[in-house]
């Protein structure tokens, strides 16, 4: 675990190249909070990572549902909560509501109360909802240590939220508490090692896997370099860029297994296409041909290299309370 490493200083440039200066200067705060705000008020970025691949989204809907075309939250209101009504539904962390507007569609999910410390993409969420007519959903600027509630929810989800609390432990004892006795808790989340410190193993496989792709699928966004090399994080760019960011990560599955019983749980991948495709991906988007064997390869490898892992770095899980 390095504080300070080479691809910090190339992924400082090439942030200042994409997302300006000012978004850098963000960062000078003092309060670790208005750091994590900051990245998230960030609903403009342009971004060149794997989850932004059609492949990559349909890969995981397989993964999950069987069916490259059938989405998460589909299978989940299908196998989970059809023969429920009035169900109330708790999103921590909910970001620009995609997720929740898609399961407010059905008529059974009588009310969704969705969750975020960034006020910009829960403007953009309340928009959403508002264009598209839904009443069940309302969005809240809030944190979740300072949310409370009355009732208790039928369904909470984590998507992509989960990792970015310090004590996961009792982040779910509060979300055990608040979940109704027959209901289902839902993570979709970035479960590896903490901070993305992956190791000198992984990083010399990575390096190795980056080099299989031909050098004009490896240009870096907004310039003409190259990717020639993966570099684990520093410790101290990763606490001042978003000091939440996988800060306690590697704790998630044990303590989900410890507080609730698992009713599935689905490896998503992403301990090497997260880091060979990060800021070449665009590389890979529709329209060129030449790039499916390549990603149908990239695919095989991370197949392989999870295959004898209990967890992959991304996972997919439905829990009740114990």
């Amino acid at each position: 675990m390095g504080l300070v490493s080479i691809g910090d200083f190339i992924d400082l440039f090439y942030k200042i190249r994409a997302r300006g200066i000012k978004f850098i200067l963000g960062k000078a705060s003092l309060n670790p909070a208005n750091r994590t705000k900051n990245t998230w008020n960030d609903i403009d970025s342009n971004s060149s990572n794997w989850w932004i691949l059609e492949g990559v989204q349909k890969r995981w809907n397989k993964l999950i549902t069987g069916n490259e075309e059938m989405t998460y939250e589909d299978y989940v209101a299908i196998k989970y909560l059809f023969n429920r009504n009035k169900i109330s539904f708790l999103s921590i962390g909910c970001g620009s509501g995609e997720h929740e507007i898609k399961f407010a569609h059905y008529p059974n999910i009588a009310t969704i109360t969705a969750i975020d410390i960034a006020a910009a993409p829960l403007k953009l969420a309340q928009q959403k909802a508002i264009a598209l007519n839904l009443q069940n959903i309302a969005f809240i600027n809030t944190s979740f240590g300072s949310f409370t509630s009355t009732g208790k929810f039928d369904v909470i989800l984590f998507h992509s939220s989960l990792h970015h609390f310090k004590d996961i432990k009792q982040v779910l004892l509060k979300a055990k508490g608040l979940l109704a006795d027959n209901g289902i808790l839902i993570i979709n989340e970035y479960a590896g090692p903490n901070m993305f410190q992956f190791g000198k193993e992984r990083k010399q496989f990575l390096n190795k896997t980056l080099k299989m792709i031909p050098a004009n699928l490896r240009q870096r966004i907004n310039s003409k370099k190259i990717k020639t090399t993966i570099y684990e994080p520093g410790v101290l760019r990763m606490y001042i860029a978003d000091p939440s960011e996988a800060c306690n990560s590697a704790a998630i599955m044990e303590n989900l297994n410890y507080l609730f019983h698992a009713k599935e749980e689905k490896k998503l991948g992403g301990d090497i296409l997260h880091f060979v495709l990060k800021d070449i991906a665009h590389n890979f988007l529709p329209g060129k041909p030449e790039t499916v064997p390549v990603l149908r390869t990239l695919f095989k490898i991370e197949d392989d290299y999870i295959a004898n892992k209990k967890y992959s770095d991304f996972m997919f899980g439905v829990y009740e309370n114990k």
